[in-house]
């Protein structure tokens, strides 16, 4: 049977679909000079392409930062859901025995700098809806976070949260990872493009001066802090003598695409020492790229064994989890100190 130009033409399209697929894999993924992970969390066992292809040599033996990524998750009322930033999700990962513990901060319509990760409370609260930024301290007082098992989780305020863990044990280190409204000024049809862009780094300024102030209030030294953040935000806090953690590769993901190298020179040219990335972008070449300029990567968005144990042997030294206190003792294993 004499297939159709019709069928001829499906078949072709099918053959190219896959032969570009083939090419993607093997240039972005397999290849020597991959830009991606596949990691064994999201995708199985797919991972073992590029796990088989990364020596683990000398593993056990790796000095790895552990750090509790929004302290530890806590399962949420909502499926698939888990919430961080409480005091018991701090109290979890100190238990855990973590290097640091990594909470969020934005900064309220007044002024109070709180512990939240996302744009919107609608998700994560019963009984709130928009943004943090748009409610007063007084507001957000009155909302309940969705955690399952637990009554009265509310959102906590940065100095009454590091006060607390300071009072119990001040050698305790923590990251501050800063959030700013990037939507601020959207919404006026008067403000332009450079308005909103001043208005996102007056934020950034302000929550600069609140966290200096609070953290010399509350008695923490400058060593046991950490700073994450945008660009904006690592602008306001250069000069500050705070280490400095780079966090805007997925707003620069075509800037990676073209070349690794410039997410390198952002981090670097900002004064950065740490460059944070999810681990879709970790491989082997960027972290010796990245090394050889002076800066160090850390990892975050898997708790897989086989992912860390990946992200390790690429030359990752900081590992940020969601869930310390199962991760740790697996890790335990393959390190000799953590």
């Amino acid at each position: 049977m004499i297939d159709t130009p019709m069928k001829q033409r499906r078949r072709f399209l099918v053959s190219l679909l896959f032969f570009l697929l083939a090419s993607f894999i093997t240039f972005f993924v397999i290849g020597s000079n991959a830009f991606f992970y596949i990691s064994f969390q999201r995708f199985g066992r797919l991972a073992n392409f590029q796990l088989d292809h990364c020596s683990t040599d000398g593993i056990q033996h790796r000095q790895i930062q552990i750090i509790g990524h929004r302290g530890s998750a806590q399962k949420s009322t909502t499926p698939n859901l888990v919430i961080g930033n409480t005091q018991r999700s701090i109290t979890s990962a100190i238990k855990a025995n973590v290097n640091w513990i990594e909470i969020d901060v934005r900064r309220t319509r007044d002024g109070k700098l709180v512990l939240f990760h996302d744009d919107s409370l609608n998700k994560k609260t019963f009984n709130l809806e928009g943004k943090v930024e748009s409610k007063s301290w007084n507001e957000l007082q009155k909302g309940k976070l969705k955690v399952a098992d637990i009554r009265d989780q509310t959102i906590l305020s940065l100095k009454n949260t590091l006060s607390h863990f300071h009072a119990l044990n001040p050698n305790l280190k923590w990251i501050l990872d800063v959030k700013l409204d990037n939507d601020r000024g959207d919404t006026d049809k008067q403000n332009t493009v450079k308005k909103a862009t001043e208005l996102i780094q007056q934020e950034a300024a302000l929550i600069k001066e609140d966290v200096v102030s609070i953290l010399r209030s509350v008695g923490i030294p400058k060593s046991h802090i950490i700073i994450f953040g945008d660009t904006e935000v690592i602008t306001a806090f250069q000069g500050t003598g705070f280490q400095l953690g780079y966090t805007t590769i997925l707003k620069r993901h075509k800037d990676f695409l073209v070349s690794r190298n410039r997410i390198i020179q952002f981090a670097k040219h900002d004064q950065c020492k740490l460059l944070v990335i999810p681990i879709l972008f970790v491989t082997h070449s960027f972290v010796e790229l990245a090394n050889e300029e002076g800066v160090t990567v850390w990892s975050y968005d898997s708790d897989d064994l086989n992912d860390l144990k990946y992200c390790i042997a690429c030359g990752v030294e900081g590992l940020i989890v969601d869930h310390p206190n199962q991760t740790i003792p697996t890790l335990r294993r393959l390190l000799t100190a953590i």
